[in-house]
């Protein structure tokens, strides 16, 4: 990712001598003027690579002073220091604080533009640290306008070129690849050649995302010729481990591996991160795929330190998910579940993050829209008195004043139009925004359900009691069962229904798989209506149908080598019937007890009882049980 900071006076810090910093301190120690304030500003920036809270504490102080001094100056560079670091230490509230103070004293003091344009910036880079990007993109359009109008180009294709990044973290990639043709244009325009490298590299990355692999080489390709051309080694490096990483999503493992060769053949320490992680994992991956578990090892191991302290999630998930598979194949099944284990933490992590900042994200937008919403009805509540108050008293003027009145309240009913037709969008877009995070969190679950069953397989190899063993396997299908669904729902456009026929044949499917069934002459036979149901109705459904199918298979046929189940799913005068039956052995009861002895008979009576639902037992020629449910939430 080419983030290119155009946002803090203190992004990069020079060195600076503690004979300086000494200094420094004896000017803000016995002065209280203006000099005071530039020598707290210079100790604040200063302190940011020693101590951030000192940092932001120094910075307060000098700013305060300025304000005691009323130094212009002096405000407009504290106030956009602390608002960079802030967020930072966790102070995002105090960081808009004085970001706002910035902007007021700009607009009152009508200060050269170009200051607006940073401290817009910076606000949306403070909602971008916290995880609010929706909200860092308001300031960044805000910002871009101001350099489209007077003509600040350059700083302008930075913006854009930010704003694109901002776009694509939020999954909105079309968008995101036309903010960066834009800002693609202006830097051809001025004759940016390595800014045309970054933009052309941020698009393939956008097109990556999109899986549309042919477009993003395209883009590479051009990156590429463009570093190569301006001999910028580090960002050809960068091209090179993107290329291997298309190849490799595109199943080329061969091509995968000749462009991470080359990238490998630049020094180690040249490597910054997480492009070192990317590329080892790259390596690690193709070695796999020939089978060469010793440099799996290898590569794995070079960047297991650098793994450990990185906070890319998505290169260490890789990097655990490798592991796993390497030491699985080596027979090392311990070490394979603590890989496991180590997956499950950091998705499980993953998932909190991501549902804390969603949360809040929500909170923010349902919060700023109910705000605009409660001042437009005050505002029209308002106008509407005046309107007829100014009715009342000049009634008998005459018709040109009237006519005047009523073009000024259409015109007044269009702006109200305008604004709701605005609120509505912004709505729309926020519940396209939840949508997006909700897949997410759905495909994250699969993820985490999918390492659970992983787990269980790894724990089973050590298990030799059979009944032990035997509920491992049956927990396993519980797991997998509930994956199952999630994955239905992360790969649909409505996030509210599922699809029960494709939902029970990968479920079945799944059954058939787990308790090699193909080994028997079991078949099993399936008439599923094609409904589309709510999730609510659909996971115990799920469930029930797992635990009969499954004792189906575990005790219907001992000591037969062929049988058949048949599965039925009808809907008939608005109550949905469930039916599996087997021409097996039969059980030994025709209505659940009570007290049931396993906790399969426990879940399917719970989750009938979750659905409202009657369940009847018969045994003719095997067994036959059938669920009625009359609640259930047919999606149209």
């Amino acid at each position: 990712m080419k983030l290119i900071y155009t946002l803090l006076l203190i992004c990069v810090i020079p060195c600076t001598s503690f004979s300086n910093i000494d200094s420094l301190k004896r000017v803000i120690d016995t002065r209280q003027d203006t000099s005071a304030v530039l020598a707290g500003y210079e100790l604040g920036k200063a302190m940011v690579s020693i101590n951030l809270d000192t940092s932001y504490l120094v910075l307060v102080q000098a700013a305060l002073l300025a304000d005691q001094l009323d130094y212009t100056n002096g405000k407009l560079v504290t106030y956009r220091s602390i608002g960079g670091i802030a967020p930072r230490i966790g102070k995002y509230e105090e960081g808009l604080f004085w970001l706002d103070k910035g902007l007021i004293l700009i607009d009152s003091l009508q200060l050269p533009l170009e200051n607006k344009v940073d401290f817009l910036t910076n606000i949306g880079v403070a909602h971008y640290t916290m995880g609010f990007i929706g909200k860092a993109i308001e300031p960044y359009i805000e910002a871009v306008n101001i350099c489209r109008e007077n003509g600040l180009d350059k700083r302008r294709s930075r913006l854009l070129n930010n704003l694109g990044i901002f776009y694509r973290n939020l999954g909105r990639y079309d968008e995101s690849i036309k903010i960066y043709e834009q800002s693609y244009e202006l830097r051809k325009a001025s004759g940016d050649v390595l800014g045309m490298g970054n933009l052309a590299f941020n698009m393939a990355t956008a097109y990556y995302k999109m899986s549309e692999l042919d477009k993003a080489l395209e883009k590479l390709d051009e990156a590429e010729s463009i570093y190569r051309e301006a001999n910028s080694e580090t960002d050809l490096i960068h091209t090179i481990i993107a290329k291997g990483n298309a190849y490799a999503e595109l199943d080329n493992m061969e091509e995968a591996g000749k462009y991470y060769l080359r990238a490998s053949e630049f020094p180690y320490e040249q490597l910054e991160s997480p492009f070192n992680i990317n590329l080892y994992n790259g390596l690690a991956l193709v070695a796999f795929s020939r089978g060469d578990l010793n440099q799996v090892e290898k590569y794995l191991n070079k960047i297991s330190e650098d793994v450990f302290l990185s906070d890319l999630a998505e290169q260490k998930i890789l990097f655990y998910e490798l592991s796993a598979k390497m030491n699985k194949e080596k027979g090392d099944f311990e070490a394979a579940f603590d890989n496991l284990s180590e997956l499950k933490e950091l998705q499980d992590h993953i998932a909190e993050e991501d549902k804390t900042m969603y949360r809040q994200e929500m909170e923010t937008k349902y919060l700023t829209v109910e705000k605009e919403s409660e001042i437009a009805l005050l505002n029209t509540q308002n106008e509407l008195t005046e309107i007829k108050l100014k009715n009342a008293r000049y009634r008998n003027i005459g018709l040109g004043i009237g006519l005047l009145a009523f073009s000024g309240l259409l015109l007044w009913l269009f702006k109200l139009y305008q604004k709701t037709k605005q609120q509505k969008e912004e709505i729309s877009l926020a519940n396209k925004d939840k949508d997006v995070l909700l897949k997410e969190i759905h495909h994250r679950v699969k993820n985490n359900l999918q390492v659970v069953s992983s787990l269980l397989t790894l724990q089973s190899k050590y298990i030799v009691d059979e009944s032990a063993l035997a509920a491992i396997h049956t927990g396993k299908t519980r797991v997998e069962s509930m994956s199952i669904l999630h994955k239905s729902l992360y790969q649909k456009e409505n996030l509210k229904n599922i699809s029960v026929k494709n939902y029970f044949e990968d479920l079945i499917e799944n059954l058939i798989t787990t308790y090699h069934i193909n080994d028997k002459n079991i078949k099993i036979l399936m008439d599923i209506e094609d409904l589309e149901l709510d999730v609510d109705t659909v996971m115990p459904l799920g469930l029930i149908t797992n635990e009969l199918i499954s004792n189906a298979l575990k005790y219907a046929f001992e000591n037969k080598q062929d049988g058949e189940i048949a599965v039925t799913l009808k809907k008939l005068d608005e109550k949905l019937y469930l039916k599996v039956s087997d021409n097996g052995l039969g059980i030994p009861f025709t209505v659940i007890p009570v007290k049931s002895k396993t906790l399969g008979m426990e879940l399917i009576k719970s989750f009938t009882k979750k659905l409202g639902a009657k369940i009847s037992i018969r045994n003719e020629h095997g067994t036959m049980i059938e669920i009625e449910i009359p609640q259930h939430e047919l999606v149209l």
